[in-house]
């Protein structure tokens, strides 16, 4: 059976594409004055113009918020955009060429961590669908109605809080509390990371795999894919494929097991609906080799 599968993993990884993903998230948040937020690109370039920043936080009894459209710019692999308060957009002071804009509103936090501190910041594509969100306190409203998702909220012990790992698990555990923000630049749980995501729609027997390298990126970095098709405790402890299953893809994909990522340091497989039967599941991790750097992901699991 398990023989099977793979044969039928190997007939159907047939890409419809190769090109890369955008991974954009909320990146850091600071609640001094000025408040500012740190939008931050972890995969491929991508055009943000018309992505939508929308920032909330209760005044009494009343929740107050305002949002801002970004406009027409390329992000770049571990590139961050800052949105501030300040009016004149001099501070935060950021590093040489990050972009750095007046968010259009006075943001409605008080600093962490005093009594009641509250708020939430919510990252939505250009149809205002959410892709990525945070919240600490106890806001009235936490912008769930966008459709992006968070469990609970941080508990914030000082006056910023940044993201501490590219892998999302949206939830507090992903974010730190700092009274040293770093507005401008990844943040430091973010430095030295393989982050592998992959990504099957159900019902459409599709996989979209994509391996990016973070903080710094490692471009044309040696990566090694290895696979599992048995449902196994701790994930990734069952018998593995890889490398060698390159050869039975060859021509049509080139080496999707063992390849190089791009010059932004990313990898991307995308297969076509219907590419992968239904019920077969896959757990992986990746294995980056370039001289004297060696990362690992951690192991991603998925069930087309």
């Amino acid at each position: 059976m398990i023989k099977r599968l793979f044969l039928l993993l190997c007939l159907g990884l047939l890409p419809a594409s190769l090109s890369g993903q955008a991974v954009l998230k909320v990146n850091e948040v600071s609640t001094a004055n000025p408040s500012w937020i740190e939008i931050v690109n972890l995969g491929t370039p991508i055009n943000v113009g018309g992505y939508i920043v929308r920032a909330g936080g209760n005044s009494g009894i009343t929740f107050l918020q305002g949002s801002y459209t970004i406009p027409s710019m390329t992000l770049g692999t571990n590139q961050v955009l800052v949105l501030t308060e300040d009016v004149s957009a001099v501070l935060p002071a950021v590093p040489a060429g990050v972009f750095k804009a007046y968010c259009g509103f006075s943001i409605p936090w008080a600093a962490t961590p005093a009594t009641g501190a509250n708020g939430v910041v919510a990252l939505n594509d250009p149809t205002d669908v959410g892709l990525d969100r945070m919240r600490w306190g106890n806001p009235l409203q936490d912008f769930s109605i966008y459709g992006s998702p968070w469990s609970s909220t941080i508990t914030a012990t000082a006056s910023a809080m940044y993201r501490n790992t590219p892998v999302d698990t949206n939830t507090p555990a992903d974010w730190v509390s700092t009274g040293t923000p770093t507005p401008g630049v990844i943040n430091p749980g973010e430095a030295n990371v393989l982050n592998l995501q992959l990504v099957s729609t159900p019902g459409l027997g599709d996989l979209t795999l994509t391996v990016t390298s973070i903080g710094p990126a490692v471009p044309f970095g040696e990566i090694f894919n290895l696979a599992s098709l048995i449902n196994t405790s701790p994930d990734g402890s069952g018998p593995i494929f890889g490398v060698g299953a390159d050869v039975l893809l060859q021509p049509t994909m080139g080496y999707p097991f063992h390849t190089n990522l791009d010059a932004n340091g990313v990898f991307q497989l995308a297969t076509g609906p219907g590419a992968l039967p239904f019920g077969l599941h896959l757990e992986v991790v990746s294995l980056l080799l370039q001289g004297s750097i060696t990362r690992i992901s951690m192991v991603k699991v998925v069930t087309i």
